[in-house]
């Protein structure tokens, strides 16, 4: 006969394990998705650079994930996960503000952004670019241009000296082959 007392432990060992496997099942799928997202990515910086006979190159210098360079300029490259499509509003050089929805009060800012924005990878040598691309959308992509006005950044828009596009974007760009970042 059992006791409430050994049913309890028992009905505990079941949600830790069930627990577990969903952080584990989790886990994986966010492995997959970035892993993913860095090679189509890759697949379509390599396509890119194969049309402009541009040298791509992988890197890690100040939390850039690509380099593409030719004779008279370097275009550093970083991505950004969005994998829930959310919001993107740029209220300023280093915050870069994630909204679920319109009416989301909250402050969760993109992390990752400071280094690459604020760095000067420049030696002078070549014209300096940075592409951030916003991975693999967003549902709106913004930024703001006084305390209560905000625009809809373009592939054209000048976002404090960088070009901020969306992966959908940036697959139609080079499709058409007339963009140069």
């Amino acid at each position: 006969m059992f006791l409430v007392a050994d049913i309890i432990p028992l009905i505990i060992m079941i949600f830790l394990l069930v627990f577990i496997a969903l952080a584990i099942i989790y886990y994986a799928f966010m492995r997959h998705q970035k892993k993913k997202m860095a090679e189509d990515v890759y697949e379509l910086l390599v396509d890119y650079s194969k049309e402009k006979e541009i040298l791509l190159s992988k890197t890690k210098l100040y939390e850039f994930d690509y380099i593409l360079e030719d004779k008279t300029s370097k275009t550093y490259v970083k991505i950004i996960p969005n994998f829930q499509n959310y919001e993107i509003l740029i209220n300023s050089k280093t915050k870069w503000q994630i909204k679920k929805s319109a009416n989301d009060d909250s402050n969760t800012m993109v992390e990752g952004i400071e280094i690459p924005m604020l760095k000067d990878v420049g030696d002078g040598s070549k014209e300096v670019k940075k592409l951030f691309i916003i991975y693999p959308s967003a549902r709106m992509l913004m930024m703001a241009v006084n305390e209560c006005e905000y625009e809809f950044i373009y592939p054209d828009t000048n976002v404090y000296d960088s070009t901020v596009l969306t992966y959908k974007e940036l697959c139609y760009l080079v499709d058409s082959k007339n963009y140069d970042f």
